[in-house]
């Protein structure tokens, strides 16, 4: 074990929380809340053994804190990255006013979404006829 690992839950919590301190509030609330939870589980599943002795055996397979905040600042940029809004088409901006409004008969996605459309309406229709009272 080394000199400056956690001998407890809660300096454990406070290394991560450390080694988070320049992230979002949210990433730090959400790396602190599942560190704690998985800590706090593994101590119950071991009640024979010490909270330092668990910590130690946990920081080969959680990870130390430092690893811990690397992972999530990983994923964290992982996420920002995939939830970012493409840039709108160069093409598209320069566009005349009757090229985008006829544009949609291009589009792919315009024709798979009438499909749906009319697909539910279909089934709506048979459905209205089969639960409605027979005169």
């Amino acid at each position: 074990m080394s000199a400056n690992a956690a001998r407890s839950i809660d300096e454990y919590l406070k290394q991560l929380r450390s080694a988070l301190a320049d992230q979002d509030p949210a990433l730090i609330q959400d790396a602190l809340y599942d560190a704690e939870e998985y800590l706090r589980a593994e101590v119950a599943a071991h009640p024979n053994r010490s909270e330092a002795d668990v910590l130690e055996l946990i920081a080969s397979t959680y990870g130390a804190p430092e690893e811990v905040a690397a992972a999530y600042r990983d994923t964290e940029v992982k996420v920002k990255a995939a939830l970012k809004t493409p840039a709108p088409r160069a093409a598209a901006a320069h566009a005349s006013g009757v090229r985008r409004f006829f544009g949609v008969f291009m589009d792919t996605r315009a024709y798979t979404s009438l499909f749906y459309m009319l697909l539910t309406l279909a089934t709506g229709i048979s459905r209205c006829r089969r639960d409605s009272p027979s005169s």
